[in-house]
């Protein structure tokens, strides 16, 4: 199974939660070894992960149809890749984040900005929302949906997926910037951002606190 997943969208903690909830392996991205090149083109981004490369269409095709270890992936939306995605008809969950928040995160661990790194991250945006807009087997997921609408979210990817589960359980690993835990403690400061309303302050507020008991049903 295949989860494509654009950087800083809290993909590492979606892909083990749902393996753990499916009872299945998870390769979080296989650097890049001897032998191995870049894809064409998303050269800055391609300098920040050790595992974004070109994918031969035989390693795509091996992880897309695998039952038993879900692929968390950073492929990027090259020509090649997209054709690839399109041969081999395994159900695919797609993780989106708005770049310009993606870019904050890269921000907030000292990444410098640059417009190429702006560029490849809207590309990888724009490039899955437009391949996976007509296509039966792909699903777009939301870093904001899984945030803020967790249990349904979750659900509809369990479903996608068709993965048999007894029990949802919380997001594992969870990790909350310094900004992040500072916006859910002093909401009050954050009254003019237009990112997080008032009603989403609670829910991550709520869910920040629950964060130990993750573990249990929800």
């Amino acid at each position: 199974m295949l989860l494509i997943a654009i950087p800083k969208s809290a993909s590492t903690s979606l892909a083990v939660t749902i393996a753990k909830i499916g009872g299945l392996k998870c390769s979080l991205g296989i650097p890049k070894k001897e032998g191995d090149v870049n894809s064409k083109g998303f050269k800055t981004i391609q300098k920040k992960h050790d595992n974004m490369i070109a994918r031969s269409p035989a390693f795509i095709h091996q992880i897309i149809k695998g039952r038993k270890t879900l692929f968390k992936e950073h492929l990027l939306p090259t020509k090649d890749h997209l054709e690839t995605l399109d041969k081999y008809k395994g159900n695919i969950v797609i993780l989106l984040r708005d770049p310009e928040h993606a870019l904050d995160s890269y921000k907030r661990v000292g990444c410098k900005i640059t417009k190429g790194l702006e560029k490849d991250l809207n590309d990888f945006h724009n490039k899955y929302m437009w391949w996976a807009s007509n296509k039966k087997n792909a699903i777009v997921i939301y870093y904001k949906d899984l945030v803020l609408n967790y249990v349904p979210t979750i659900k509809r990817i369990l479903k996608h997926y068709k993965i048999e589960h007894k029990k949802i359980i919380g997001l594992l690993k969870r990790k909350f910037t310094k900004v992040g835990i500072d916006r859910l403690k002093h909401p009050e400061k954050y009254k003019e951002m237009t990112e997080l309303s008032d009603k989403h302050i609670e829910i991550l507020k709520e869910e920040y606190n629950k964060e130990e008991e993750n573990e249990n049903n929800i």
